[in-house]
């Protein structure tokens, strides 16, 4: 397949550069968050300052956080956000003010502080699972006082959100997608097979993609971030943009909206290579070093 370079002149590419420097800085610093540990109150620290394994726990098999961790099939295993965050503050007895529901661009987040003791950070995941929530970010650790605090973004599991393929498909015909060029020749023989490949979120496997009008500046942006956090040893900047076509795609690949982006979508069913067309290759900048 003969490939496409983009040029890409100075003022696009300085566009580009600052706008992932900033998003990977605000991301690394936790600054994604809604729960800022530092407007809580030094009182309610301090009541939140526990070893988890020390809270007297009771037997209720009626009550879903006393029950051994499965696996979530049914929707019905999965609580509401403020049913959560009342069972959480009720077992712990953890302050309102560590513990936060939020609603972002299509989805909700809970946030919760936890005291860097022991495994309370495990403990926390292991009762969201139970609940139907994954654990999709861990914020840096904050000293407040002699006491070391940490905030735990969850997200519910895709049976929680919204089906929106029907709306999906009804806007947009082709959606998009970035890949390292090295992937490429894997994706062409196989298609798009959901996975999980990110430092900064923990997400279940999943394809994530881009509207269809998307902006090119976003496109660009986003393509440029992924590249920046890419790690592998194979990575040399040069990355693929792939059109995905969606219009009367099997009915079995089922799409969302992504809470992290308001321009994103993902699935977690794979896309078959018919479906699937390199557009543009970009020659990335691989390593941006922090002003």
């Amino acid at each position: 397949m003969d490939k496409e370079i983009i040029n890409i002149n100075k003022e696009d590419l300085t566009y580009i550069i600052c706008e992932s420097v900033r998003r990977i800085i605000n991301e690394s610093n936790g600054m994604a968050y809604d729960i800022d540990i530092s407007k809580i109150s030094i009182d309610d620290l301090r009541k939140a300052y526990k070893d988890f394994r020390l809270i007297p726990t009771q037997s209720c098999f009626d009550d879903v956080l006393y029950r051994p961790t499965v696996i979530k099939e049914v929707f019905g295993d999965i609580l509401q956000p403020d049913s959560v965050v009342q069972k959480i503050i009720n077992k712990y007895g953890i302050p309102e003010s560590c513990i936060l529901k939020r609603e972002a661009y299509n989805k909700i987040y809970i946030y919760i502080v936890t005291a860097v003791i022991g495994i309370n950070d495990k403990l926390i995941e292991d009762d969201m699972s139970k609940m139907g929530y994954y654990l999709g970010f861990k914020g840096n650790i904050q000293d407040v006082g002699g006491m070391k605090f940490q905030a735990l973004q969850f997200e519910p599991s895709s049976q929680l959100q919204n089906d929106e393929t029907d709306n999906i498909k009804s806007a947009y015909n082709v959606l998009y997608h970035w890949t390292p060029s090295y992937l490429l020749d894997g994706i062409m023989q196989n298609g798009l097979i959901p996975s999980h490949k990110n430092k900064l979120f923990n997400y279940p496997p999943r394809t994530y993609l881009m509207k269809g009008d998307s902006d090119d500046r976003y496109i660009l942006g986003l393509g440029q971030s992924l590249c920046s956090l890419n790690d592998n040893k194979n990575n040399n900047g040069e990355y693929a943009l792939l059109e995905v076509n969606i219009e009367n795609i099997d009915d079995n690949v089922r799409f969302y909206y992504d809470s992290n982006s308001e321009m994103g979508i993902y699935t977690e069913q794979p896309i078959s290579k018919d479906r699937i067309k390199t557009i543009n290759i970009v020659q990335f900048v691989k390593n941006m070093k922090q002003p």
